[in-house]
């Protein structure tokens, strides 16, 4: 039987429904970007500062009492060279609260402009279908789309009218966008991780707690389970062979296997957690390397590194400031680093918001760039912590969405008003 999918064709007149206001166009941010913060005394910081472009994200509806512009999930650097992020309002009528929505915008590192790729709800027009967040990261296909899964402005609802999230994707050569469906039904899918060959889908269901494996193709669950063992549901380490990893309520990790056998490892995370036990759960997690080894942290902020061959865990010790709740973790193309910017649900000001670069052979952290003095002095606003993080295939460029805020502006300056940032690593930082 053929299905059926909502098919929009998102031309750029429709787009850019307030016309050229929506397209901006990054520009430097000035000042001293090595200046170091006191919270971070005694960390090793770059000699040699980099170049970087920001861009605040205007003409962003209020969407009334609740309206929360904010980014949750990580971007996409596709194939054709453009860093693709997602922002939304917070917001669901099902809640009644206005109108969930949330937006896909791309940045052209060519020209630096800013635009707006899609708007979900010109796309998901039910508004029992989540709209209001994008929680889960972009991702690219091998078909050249970008999926991803929407999410809730709240984890949860006891309206049985709820259907859930949705799973869409975005052909960014066509500007075609597609609803394909809704994964979970009655539930919502904070997070979600595609495999782009096989497009085959893991996600996590926020009321059973279920680890669910998605079919794309199928539009069927293939397998769900878990939901009695794992814990956090933000976040997962996959290996060359598709086999997934998890944290447990005991802080194990343990493993989906791809053939669907599922087993408790016997390692442990490091250091204290937010779990039902006490324990550390997963929270970020770096691409596997071409060592087997993944590079991730824990919700307290605790680095390790993880063998997917011999399944052997290290304690690579806290992130700088004492250990930071860090949301992404991207992997230098060489390898030889790991890059992120802790304090992610809004701390990030606090100390500066720092960029880091972890020497994997040096078990070295060194900060290339503070960035929150210069944005306060230049726009009066907080750069604030960032869900969002991609590095060029070069790797000397990163790409970032910020939360934010005019300085001021309430809700501790942190929120309502993301940015893009890019960072341009010098040579001799590299």
């Amino acid at each position: 039987m053929r299905r059926r999918m909502a098919v929009v064709f998102v031309p750029l007149l429709a787009i850019l429904s307030c016309g050229a206001a929506d397209v901006q166009k990054a520009v430097p941010l000035v000042g001293n970007l090595l200046e170091p913060h006191e919270r971070l005394a005694g960390t090793a910081v770059a000699a040699k500062p980099p170049a970087v472009d920001i861009c605040i994200l205007e003409n962003l509806p209020d969407g009334g009492k609740g309206c929360l512009w904010s980014s949750w999930g990580d971007g996409c650097l596709a194939s054709n060279g453009r860093f693709y992020f997602a922002i939304g309002n917070h917001l669901e009528q099902i809640d009644g609260k206005g109108s969930g929505e949330s937006r896909i915008y791309e940045y052209n590192p060519e020209d630096r402009t800013v635009r707006v790729a899609l708007n979900i709800r010109d796309v998901l027009t039910d508004p029992m279908i989540d709209g209001g967040k994008i929680h889960a990261r972009l991702e690219e296909a091998k078909d050249g789309w970008i999926y991803f899964v929407t999410h809730r402005g709240k984890s949860r609802t006891k309206d049985p009218a709820y259907k859930g999230s949705a799973l869409i994707r975005f052909d960014p050569r066509s500007g075609k966008a597609e609803f394909l469906g809704v994964p979970v039904p009655g539930q919502t899918t904070p997070i979600a991780f595609l495999d782009p060959a096989r497009l085959i889908m893991h996600c996590y269901a926020a009321d059973s707690g279920d680890l669910v494996v998605y079919d794309v193709n199928a539009r069927k669950i293939v397998w769900r389970g878990a939901g009695d063992s794992q814990e956090g549901g933000r976040c997962m380490i996959f290996d060359a062979a598709g086999n997934a990893y998890f944290s447990t309520k005991d802080g194990a990790l343990a493993m989906l296997a791809r053939d669907g056998t599922l087993k408790t490892l016997p390692v442990r995370l490091p250091g204290d957690g937010a779990g039902k036990k006490g324990a550390a759960f997963l929270r970020a997690a770096t691409r596997v390397s071409s060592r087997g080894v993944v590079y991730a942290a824990t919700n307290s902020g605790r680095f390790f590194s993880f063998n997917t061959i011999t399944r052997e865990l290290e304690d690579l010790g806290p992130s700088v400031a004492g250990g930071q709740y860090t949301a992404v973790l991207v992997l230098s193309p060489d390898e030889k680093y790991v890059y992120y910017a802790p304090g992610s649900h809004g701390q990030a000001a606090g100390f500066g918001t720092p960029v880091v670069q972890y020497d994997i052979a040096a078990r070295k952290h060194k900060v290339i760039a503070f960035l929150n003095a210069a944005a306060r002095r230049q726009f009066n606003y907080n750069i604030a912590g960032t869900y969002a993080t991609q590095i060029s295939r070069d790797g000397a460029d990163l790409y970032f969405c910020f939360n934010g805020a005019p300085v001021g502006s309430g809700r501790n300056d942190t929120f309502g008003k993301p940015c893009l940032v890019v960072v341009h690593i010098p040579p001799e930082e590299r």
